[in-house]
């Protein structure tokens, strides 16, 4: 499967546009779009170069919702979420592409929000109101499932890639939401 190297993080029922304005990066993602409209995308540092040794273990399946072209944006497209795999082998092809061998990741379990964690998708909705350019990329939200609230929250939050690797990896979004929970009340946001 295709890996896409990209800087922001796409969980299972995540969604992010990604906007290739150059000729050359447009072209790039048109012909991979048309050898594989589901590929993985694999978060890196900003800084890094999408070298294989600077890949995560893992990524998340992705499949394109909607996709524009003009001259004014270039290439946009609007991707989600399916699941998440752990990169079992990873080589360069003689095109240049990211060629991963992979093993499917269990999904965290959906999970009801109760007491402390309220206050997290009640945060998450109000900033889905104030900045329409995410609220607007969601037709469908569950704010009153934990473990979509909490996946939104690491995908947004600016936070340091190797916290991000390390909370997704988790085998269920408890860890994540105490941590959550305790940046967002060290910020002052709750």
């Amino acid at each position: 499967m295709i890996v896409y190297p990209c800087h922001k993080h796409i969980l299972p029922g995540g969604r992010q546009k990604l906007t290739f304005s150059s000729v050359n990066d447009m072209d790039r993602m048109l012909t991979m779009i048309e050898r594989s409209p589901v590929f993985i995308a694999s978060m890196i540092e900003p800084d890094d170069e999408a070298e294989p040794s600077n890949l995560p273990e893992t990524g998340t399946v992705v499949t394109i919702k909607e996709s524009q072209c003009d001259q004014k944006n270039g290439l946009i497209l609007l991707l989600e979420g399916c699941y998440k795999v752990e990169i079992v082998e990873l080589e360069r092809d003689v095109d240049g592409w990211l060629l991963a061998d992979v093993r499917r990741q269990a999904n965290w379990d959906s999970l009801p929000l109760s007491g402390d964690n309220d206050i997290l998708a009640s945060k998450l909705e109000d900033l889905f109101e104030s900045v329409p350019e995410i609220g607007e990329l969601y037709n469908d939200t569950h704010f009153n499932d934990l473990t979509w609230v909490t996946q939104r929250w690491i995908e947004i939050l600016p936070l340091n890639v190797l916290h991000k690797r390390m909370l997704i990896t988790q085998p269920n979004p408890e860890l994540a939401q105490r941590f959550l929970l305790k940046l967002l009340k060290a910020e002052n946001w709750i």
